[in-house]
């Protein structure tokens, strides 16, 4: 009977990160008082000697760092990226112009001050950060699309049918009204 051999598995979450195990050490045996240099902790867990003294005695990472500088919250960023999601899957699809015209509408109502403005790399780097949700891309002209996916047996088919109804209910053609994209 073979042997299977399978690969053990940890989810990602459950990971955790070398300098936080280093820093979790540390202070545990600062803790039960038996003090451990910062270099041979270091060593154990292959991190930076420096870096850990300064996690240690407060600094923040650079995540940490640049969350804190966000002009948003996670949730609010979460609210935004449904918004523009919302808004594209009624085929209005968002430019980049109109990002930062809605974010400057937000940010101004949220700071207080009517003359805040993003900076001019803003949308880029917000994109960036959330191109697992949003995606860029380039449109081509409409009109080029209606003519490519014209079909003539099916626009002579709702045509049939639409001339079937007007017979079978006896609806008058002053009765028909038309409208296009606009609602005119």
């Amino acid at each position: 009977m073979p042997i299977s051999k399978q690969m053990a598995t940890t989810a990602k979450e459950d990971v955790q990160h070398p300098m936080l195990l280093a820093m979790k050490f540390y202070t545990e045996h600062l803790e039960a008082g038996h003090p451990i240099s910062f270099r041979a902790c270091a060593n154990k867990f292959g991190v930076c000697r420096e870096t850990l003294r300064k996690r240690i005695a407060g600094r923040k990472t650079w995540k940490e760092v640049n969350d804190d500088m966000a002009w948003f919250t996670p949730e609010e960023d979460q609210v935004l990226v449904k918004f523009f999601m919302e808004i594209a899957g009624h085929g209005f699809p968002d430019t980049k112009q109109y990002l930062r015209e809605h974010v400057n509408i937000l940010l101004r109502a949220k700071k207080g001050d009517p003359t805040f403005s993003i900076g001019i790399n803003w949308v880029d780097c917000w994109l960036e950060c959330h191109n697992d949700q949003l995606k860029k891309y380039w449109t081509t002209s409409l009109d080029n699309v209606h003519a490519k996916a014209f079909n003539h047996a099916t626009v002579s088919n709702y045509f049939l049918k639409v001339l079937k109804v007007l017979t079978e209910c006896k609806i008058d053609p002053d009765c028909l009204w038309s409208m296009d994209e606009l609602g005119l």
